[in-house]
């Protein structure tokens, strides 16, 4: 119950409720597959956003925008693929590793104000960054709405093997 009387509602399937309520305590065993897959999607973006095009024809700032809108578009559209399959097959701890790890340290959405970014900013024209931003979030909503109503699609019916 909280502090107003009413009952916490899940935000997850039913075999995660207990998991997913809100408290205060910290469990090591969510921590782990949350570190794990956080480096592993942070040192995945990293290595790509290391790529460039040789020869170009295009300035740095320019090629550093299209990657991050792929990066973030890839992984958005994954996302939406995982909490489906997740919605139907409940594996709380592997969620925890894709979900929240691997693909929010892969995505740049966490790191707007990143040193990359002020970069960007300092050598982009006057409104591209603003534009990228929006561009950015608006195609990384429709892909995660994308994967996930495929996911939907593909998951419903699939058995796991455990």
């Amino acid at each position: 119950m909280s502090e107003a009387g009413a009952s916490i509602e899940p935000t997850d399937d039913d075999a995660l409720a207990e998991l997913d309520e809100p408290t205060s305590a910290i469990r090591l065993s969510e921590l782990w597959p949350v570190a794990v897959g956080g480096g592993l999607g942070v040192l995945a973006r990293y290595n790509l956003t290391r790529f460039r095009w040789s020869p170009t024809i295009f300035p740095l700032w320019l090629q550093e925008q299209w990657l991050y809108l792929v990066m973030n578009s890839v992984g958005a559209f994954a996302l939406g693929l995982a909490l489906a399959f997740f919605h139907t097959h409940p594996q709380h701890g592997q969620r925890l590793f894709l979900t929240t790890g691997f693909l929010g340290g892969f995505t740049t959405y966490g790191t707007i104000a990143s040193f990359e970014q002020h970069a960007i900013i300092a050598s982009a024209p006057s409104g591209t960054v603003l534009l990228s931003l929006g561009v950015n979030l608006s195609i990384g909503v429709a892909a995660a709405y994308a994967g996930e109503r495929l996911g939907q699609c593909v998951f419903q019916d699939v058995e796991v093997q455990s």
